[in-house]
């Protein structure tokens, strides 16, 4: 025998990931407006030359080995 509420319960669960799931790719369109990461990158790299952090330390990738 079959527990109906049990089946209704995953239905909504599978439907609400859809829907954030779906809200975060609008979230990630939005936010990818090419001013929008000019400004806080400018932004960030100002931060760290004001806490003396050297420029080739800043623009240079940095390999993080975890």
């Amino acid at each position: 025998m079959r527990d109906e509420r049990f089946e209704s319960s995953e239905a909504a669960v599978e439907t609400f990931r859809i829907l954030i799931s779906e809200v975060t790719a609008l979230e990630w369109f939005l936010l990818s407006d090419f001013r929008f990461h000019t400004q806080n990158l400018t932004f960030i790299i100002n931060i760290l030359l004001d806490n003396d952090y050297p420029l080739t330390f800043i623009l240079e990738p940095q390999s993080i080995n975890v």
